[in-house]
């Protein structure tokens, strides 16, 4: 069985929470994690069904694209007999964390990366797309960042992110010039216009140290008739920060029918998929996560 994946950019309008379940930390509901890194990330499973809940009203309100639609999800639960029972030929896999928006003394917010964060992005790309050298990361920025240091193609002074201060150090005039290339070509990908004005490279340990501590936490509580807190209702919720921009990849691969013959080839199911959901345009608006009704999770899904 063929395959096709392509990169697809993540980058949250408001905050998003995509929680994992009670902890016994400082916060009741936290953002689910990767277990080794500490890193924030938005699982495919979400995203699959948030895409298939768009595409299933698609598909209602439009009779004709039902086939497409069942093509790349699969069949809805009551339709899935023995006799029609096949998945779908489209694929979401996890949405990694790329770049973190940090307040800072110097700009509203900048956007913050690491080494290792670049180290796997670059690694992403190479695993899954054949022609990926354009979007790399310069390699000097896969080197290792002293704590208190930071590499920045605008800043050359000491700044803050956060309440720590650091002092950035502008590359070389060809260094200078690739990495300013890379994040002006990651633009209008990613819809982050200025993406250049705004970065900066950390520490692998600063970032972690960012990521776990600097999103937001809201305090929830439940009323009682007289508009009064109920007692022991009170509760916090950490979510992660408008313009958190995250990347991920999906792919399409053949599809098998009830009869179990190809019907179709990876490219086309991809070309079905972006002409069912995304007609002609790049990018759509996706909710994820939970607390949709208070308005989180309403996030931009970038096509490459």
């Amino acid at each position: 069985m063929d395959y096709v994946h392509h990169i697809v950019f993540y980058r949250n309008l408001t905050p998003l929470h995509i929680g994992c379940g009670q902890d016994v930390g400082v916060v009741d509901l936290p953002v689910i994690r990767e277990k080794a890194t500490g890193f924030p990330f938005i699982p495919g499973s979400g995203t699959r069904g948030s895409l298939r809940d768009s595409a299933r009203t698609i598909s209602q309100i439009d009779e004709s694209k039902k086939p497409t639609y069942q093509s790349l999800f699969g069949p809805e639960p009551g339709e899935n007999t023995e006799e029609n029972s096949f998945a779908g030929s489209l694929s979401v896999h996890d949405a990694r964390l790329l770049f973190f928006p940090v307040r800072s003394d110097h700009q509203v917010f900048l956007y913050v990366t690491c080494p290792f964060v670049l180290q796997r992005w670059n690694r992403d790309l190479s695993v899954f797309l054949i022609e990926s050298n354009a979007m790399q990361s310069p390699s000097f920025l896969s080197s290792p960042v002293s704590d208190e240091k930071a590499i920045s193609p605008v800043f050359a002074e000491k700044i803050f992110l956060e309440e720590f201060p650091v002092k950035c150090e502008k590359p070389e005039a060809e260094k200078g010039k690739a990495l300013k290339k890379w994040l002006s070509d990651l633009d209008g990908k990613t819809g982050t216009p200025g993406l250049a004005q705004r970065f900066v490279l950390v520490s692998d340990r600063f970032f972690r140290h960012l990521v776990m501590h600097a999103t937001q936490v809201m305090m929830h509580n439940a009323l009682t008739s007289a508009k009064t807190v109920k007692k022991g209702a009170l509760f916090s919720v950490e979510s992660l920060p408008p313009e958190s921009l995250f990347y991920g990849v999906m792919g399409t691969s053949r599809k098998r029918d009830g009869s179990q013959e190809p019907n179709s080839d990876a490219a086309e199911q991809w070309t079905n998929f972006e002409t069912l959901l995304f007609n002609a345009k790049k990018k759509i608006v996706l909710h994820l996560g939970g607390d949709e009704s208070t308005g989180l999770g309403v996030s931009e899904l970038y096509l490459v």
